[in-house]
């Protein structure tokens, strides 16, 4: 089990349309009485008024503003391989901002992660849903070196 301090719910907000759903997503899991931090990736686009808002909400903001992304990923890509970098934390389970929380799911905090990186497909058809992540800097840097030349125009396509 680990030190529920060390561990991460994460989500984004690439836009300002994205920060309402990350907002309710929040509140959700603050709702569903979580004793794990919240935290929330805010891109450039994000207005200042708005970035304002969620750095009063979340427990953690990071932002993506000095962050290059050289892989030429979709931000709603880019925004989970970040997630890596972030050695501060254990464990991080990353959440799109279109969920919501119904019921306290820390105990996806107590799987033990073979790998470092695990992802659930969702049923949307929008691709994955839940992303958990063991942070691990070296790995972001290959990935995000080698991804343009894996997918030969820098885009991850959904299989």
């Amino acid at each position: 089990m680990g030190d529920a301090r060390s561990q991460l719910w994460l989500t984004s907000a690439i836009s300002d349309d994205d920060v309402a759903k990350a907002l309710i997503l929040c509140f959700s899991l603050r709702k569903t009485l979580t004793s794990r931090k919240i935290g929330v990736i805010v891109s450039k686009e994000v207005s200042p008024v708005l970035r304002k808002i969620l750095f009063c909400t979340f427990d953690t903001l990071l932002n993506l503003e000095d962050v290059e992304n050289s892989a030429g990923l979709r931000m709603q890509e880019f925004v989970k391989l970040y997630a890596l970098t972030l050695k501060s934390f254990e464990k991080i389970v990353y959440l799109k901002p279109t969920m919501l929380a119904i019921k306290n799911s820390d105990e996806v905090f107590d799987e033990t992660m073979q790998d470092t990186v695990k992802n659930s497909d969702g049923t949307d058809g929008e691709g994955v849903n839940i992303f958990f992540v063991q942070p691990f800097l070296e790995l972001f840097s290959v990935l995000i070196k080698n991804l343009p030349s894996i997918s030969g125009n820098g885009c991850i396509e959904n299989q």
